[in-house]
Parts: structure tokens; C-alpha cells; sequence
């Protein structure tokens, strides 16, 4: 669980840390947070409690982490919050981390009483989505805000939506919900609608979107309206399943998508750094307490015999002139040993050289334990530089998730139609061509790596690269199964045709209307993907759109430059979403410009 919290009564920090001292005394019986401070506390054999605070000019820092030697292996409950000094709002994280081993990749951790316990006292904000103990029940007027509530990209978890209609029994079904959803407690938000909000909603989002009757729709973070594809991503538990499946099965399903989630998610940034600073102090506190001690003088030092100071074996006697210095040097060292070991400890050559020899030696361990040290900072700093690269692949398989559902679909699709359409063709006595192999010329070939999509302009007859090189070659190390490259193919061919077919008359408007109504063999590309125009921000912020302004002929503009809004979406790679920018000017020179094919032009959003 990692939320936002806050609390009307103030006293967020006493409410949360009140939480946890009741959770500790019921897992540790006679344990009492009150009576023990910051540091490392082994109340029984089996429970081991650390305890950490930090306080810095901004924020106020607490960490409680409870670890459980059982017998199937050892298990660590961790809660970290962070508030700022005279604010009622806070960031907190519960984490639970169980046993390896077993079948299963992600092993199933029950949902902590603490979270409950917490959520009892504050208010938790995932985003926008509010996390409660049991769902929230809509009507029509909060349904505006619900989509606000799905579209929202800082959400971490899911949002779970139970349709309605008005001939449900509300008591029974809002049972189910509450029941089936108990294992995703601080992981999402679930909200009912009644028959209403449940109409309301589908218009709203529509039919591709919407939470069908009966039905529970689980919303991944940042749902994507314009865009019909990403509609895969937000799977649907149908009335049928919800019927057919037991209640234990359906709590599985959720709870372990609702894990999967929060693994998916990176930690944010500043909670991060929060993190690694707390891992510091305690470095700090272990080492301390593996340091030196300084042993009390001897009880009944043996007496210091009257005779002068005798040099140690192999040094020079110091000259007449430099004796009286030496004597000085020598008499300072004696008293410097004595301050160590006592005024009447006896002193030697022998014990001057092995408490030179222990000098050196703790000089070393110094030197050890600093090279340690920054070598236990440094393997952090690239754990967290590789929690941050794991969750950029998170998200680029996400994204090879969903293109590979919506490919099969479209597969389907167009099998389905190539079935009725060879059918057709041989009820007119036309088999001969629904069967026949389909020639060389029909099949669409692709570059092989974005040197040769830029080389590849030349095939064209009416769309022209005016553009840096540079920005699109980029894409070559992030693009190594050409799926983007591919699809600006695509998107090239398609504008191509459409510049074609404009200018023999086939069509009349604007490329939006060629995508909405195509002309009969034309390449074609999903509309989605297809956008007019930039936000309203990146068209008039002067930093964003000079991003966006780019080369063209002179007879186009004398200033040889011209913003490009309209852009086609190549796909995602990682945390990179490459675009194609440019210019329709079919109307009046019959070509299409193309200034820009690269990584997401700098935004409000990604700046």
C-alpha cells in the first residue's frame, strides 16, 4: 500500500503511530510501543522490531519494521510515513514481504490488519482514487468525478466498478462486492453504482468502456478514452463468472491482480530517496555499534619506575642541540599515554610500539569501514537505478501485452472477414481468386532498421521528409523488434494514398475524414492514432511549440519553418512514446510534409 493520508482531526502522526502500537500488541502480547525509542528491540526470540525517526528542515520521517522468525521463514512488515511539520497530510507506505520459495512467483501475503487499522482512523488517497475499508456506493452526480477518477495517470492501483440495475437486490449485492474485494484493501478502490450512475457512466466513457450490468470492471491506472485499444487492458469479471465462481476463487483473482499491480508500480521518486536515507542512518547506527571501545584504566596499575624514558629500539639519538626538543616530543607522547591508560601506567618502548601498532591498525579499520561504507551507498544507488529500469520494462511489457490482445483481435477480425469474403466470392463462381495466392505486389514489405525508413521516402510520391535525421535514428536502440518502425510504415503509407486520393478526387476533407471514411483499397491506419492537432498548452507555450516547429520549403513558408500539431502515435517503447509530426498541405500542393519522427516531443506533461 502506498498512499497520501490525512486527517481533519489532525494529529496524523499519533493516529497512524496509535495504529500501529495496537497492531504490535496483538502480534507481540505485553509489548509496548510507548516504552522503547528509536533503534533495534528484541522483545521475544521470534519478533525483532526496528525502529526509526528522522527529522530534516521539511519533513518529519518515522519507520517501523517488524520481522518474524517463523518456521516456514522469516517475514517483514514495514511502515514508513513522512509529514511535513504544521500540514494534516502525509505519504505513507505498508509493505509486506513473506517467505521465497514455492510455486508461486508472488507469494500470497494476506491483507495486513494494520492496513485496515490505519485506513480506520485517516483518509487514504491514491491519486485521486480514495482507498476506503469497504466500497463506495456512486450515483449519477459523482460519476463525473469517477472519470476524473479513471483517467487519472498518478493512480498506482486498480479501481474496481460493480454495475447496476435498478432490479438488483442493493443489500445482497453490495455483500458480494464487499466480499469478493476484502483481499484488495489499500491495494484499490471499489466503488457500486447504482442503475443511474451505472447509465450515466456509459455515457460518459461508452460502450467500449463503460462497466456492464452485473458485472465488476477492474480500471488499470491512466485509462486511455481516446484511444479504443487500451480497453483490453481494463478486464471485465462477467455476471456469469461472478455467478459460476465461488467467493474464495473470485477474492483470489483480485487479490493477486491487486498485488500484481503494486509490484508493477516503482516506488515514486521522492518516497525513494526516503528510503535510501533511512538505510543510510541505520548503516550509520550498525557500524557505530560495531566501533572500538575505550577500556578504563587498570584497577592497580603497576608503579612507573623513576629511570628517564628509554628510545625505542632503531631511533637516533638526538644530538645536544635537539635533545631538548626531543625530550619535549617524548614528554608529550608519555603524557598523551597517559591520558589513554592512567597517570601511573607503566610505559616502555615496547608498549609505545605496540600502541603504535594499534594505531596503525585502527587507522586501517577506519579506512575499511569508509571504503565499505561508500561501497554499501554506491550498490544502493544502483539498486535504486535498477528499481527504476525494472519499471520501465514493467511498462513496456504492459504495452506488449496490450498490443498483442488487440493484434489478435484484429486478426480475428480480418480472418473472419477474409472467411465471408472468399465464401462470397465463391457463391459467384469466383473461388479461383478467393483462393489464389496473393501476389508479390500486394504484400506490404517494411525497412529493416530506421536508416532505411528515412532512405524509404524516396517510394513515396507525396509525403516528403524535411526533418533531422538525428531524432529518429535515436529510436534504433530502442526499437529492436521494429514494432514502431513498422507502424510509421504504415502511418507513411496511408498518408501517402491519402495525399493520392485527394488529388485524383477520390477524396474530399481532411485526413481525419479519409481515416473515417476510406476509399476502396486504400492503406489505412487505426484513427485513434491519428491526432489533428497538439494541446492547447503545447500550441501556444513558446518553449513547447518552437519544440514543434520544424523545416520546409521555401514556397511554403519564407521563414523556411512551420509548426507541425498533427502527429500520428507510433506505439510505446518503455517509458519512450515516438511520434511522426507534420504538415497536410494536400490542398495546395497535393504533399504532405513530415518534420519530425521520434521520441515524445517535450510537454507540460513530460517536462
Amino acid at each position: 500500500m502506498f498512499a497520501d493520508v490525512e486527517s481533519a482531526s489532525g494529529g496524523i502522526a499519533g493516529l497512524v503511530s496509535g495504529q500501529m502500537r495496537s497492531w504490535l500488541a496483538g502480534k507481540i502480547p505485553g509489548f509496548d510501543l510507548d516504552d522503547v525509542g528509536p533503534g533495534v528491540h528484541r522483545p521475544t526470540a521470534e519478533h525483532e522490531l526496528t525502529f526509526l525517526t528522522d527529522t530534516t528542515r521539511d519533513a518529519d520521517t518515522v519507520r517501523y519494521r517488524l520481522r518474524e522468525f517463523k518456521s516456514g521463514g522469516e517475514w517483514a512488515t514495514t511502515l514508513l510515513m513522512q509529514w511535513r511539520s504544521g500540514r494534516q497530510r502525509a505519504w505513507l507506505s505498508i509493505s509486506v514481504e513473506a517467505p521465497e520459495g514455492g510455486r508461486e512467483s508472488i507469494p500470497w501475503v494476506a491483507r495486513p490488519r494494520l492496513v485496515a487499522g490505519v485506513l480506520d482512523v485517516v483518509d487514504a488517497w491514491d491519486g485521486t482514487a480514495m482507498l476506503r475499508a469497504a466500497p463506495t456506493w456512486l450515483d449519477a452526480r459523482a460519476v463525473p468525478d469517477l472519470v476524473q477518477v479513471l483517467i487519472d495517470s498518478r493512480r498506482r492501483g486498480a479501481v474496481l466498478v460493480a454495475g447496476t440495475d435498478a432490479t438488483f437486490p442493493r443489500e445482497n449485492w453490495s455483500k458480494l462486492i464487499t466480499d469478493i474485494t476484502r483481499e484488495t484493501l489499500g491495494l484499490a478502490a471499489t466503488y457500486i453504482l447504482d442503475d443511474e450512475a451505472t447509465d450515466a457512466l456509459r455515457g460518459e466513457i461508452g460502450p467500449r468502456f463503460d462497466v456492464p450490468v452485473g458485472a465488476l470492471r477492474t480500471y488499470l491506472p491512466g485509462v486511455a478514452l481516446s484511444d479504443v485499444d487500451d480497453r483490453v487492458r481494463h478486464r471485465v469479471l462477467t455476471t456469469r463468472s461472478l455467478v459460476e465462481r465461488s467467493t474464495g476463487q473470485l477474492r483470489s483473482i483480485l487479490g493477486r491482480a491487486a498485488r500484481a499491480q503494486a509490484l508493477r508500480v516503482a516506488v515514486p521518486q521522492h518516497a525513494r530517496r526516503t528510503e535510501l536515507r533511512l538505510v543510510r542512518i541505520e548503516t550509520d547506527q550498525v557500524l557505530e555499534s560495531l566501533g572500538p571501545t575505550r577500556h578504563a584504566p587498570a584497577a592497580s596499575p603497576p608503579p612507573v619506575a623513576d629511570d628517564p624514558i628509554v628510545p625505542m629500539s632503531g631511533m637516533t639519538v638526538a644530538a645536544p642541540a635537539d635533545r631538548e626538543a626531543a625530550d619535549h616530543h617524548q614528554v608529550l607522547l608519555l603524557e598523551a599515554v597517559r591520558s589513554v591508560f592512567g597517570p601511573t601506567a607503566a610505559v616502555s618502548p615496547q608498549s609505545i610500539r605496540e600502541l603504535s601498532d594499534l594505531a596503525l591498525a585502527a587507522g586501517g579499520l577506519r579506512r575499511r569501514e569508509s571504503e565499505l561504507r561508500s561501497r554499501y551507498e554506491s550498490a544502493q544507488d544502483r539498486l535504486a537505478i535498477l528499481a527504476e529500469q525494472i519499471a520501465e520494462h514493467e511498462v513496456a511489457a504492459q504495452q506488449s501485452y496490450l498490443e498483442y490482445a488487440v493484434l489478435q483481435e484484429d486478426a480475428q477480425a480480418l480472418a473472419d472477414r477474409v472467411r465471408h469474403l472468399q465464401q462470397e466470392l465463391s457463391r459467384v463462381d469466383r473461388a479461383s481468386v478467393a483462393w489464389a495466392d496473393l501476389p508479390e505486389s500486394a504484400q506490404t514489405t517494411y525497412p529493416q532498421d530506421y536508416q532505411q525508413l528515412l532512405d524509404w521516402f524516396g517510394r513515396l510520391n507525396q509525403v516528403v521528409f524535411t526533418g533531422d535525421d538525428g531524432p529518429t535514428l535515436d529510436l534504433e536502440a530502442h526499437d529492436s523488434l521494429g514494432k514502431c518502425r513498422r507502424k510509421a510504415w504504415d502511418a507513411l503509407l496511408c498518408l501517402d494514398d491519402y495525399a493520392r486520393f485527394a488529388k485524383e478526387g477520390h477524396v474530399r476533407g481532411s485526413f481525419h475524414q479519409f481515416l473515417t471514411n476510406p476509399p476502396s483499397a486504400a492503406r489505412q491506419i487505426p484513427r485513434h492514432h491519428y491526432a489533428s492537432g497538439e494541446s492547447e498548452t503545447s500550441e501556444h507555450n513558446p518553449k513547447f511549440r518552437a519544440a514543434r516547429t520544424f523545416p520546409v520549403p521555401a514556397e511554403l513558408d519564407s521563414g523556411c519553418r512551420r509548426f507541425m500539431g498533427a502527429h500520428i502515435k507510433l506505439g510505446q517503447l518503455g517509458m519512450i512514446t515516438p511520434r511522426m509530426h507534420f504538415l497536410d498541405d494536400v490542398a495546395r500542393t497535393g504533399l504532405i510534409y513530415v518534420g519530425y519522427i521520434g521520441r515524445h516531443l517535450v510537454s507540460a506533461s513530460t517536462n
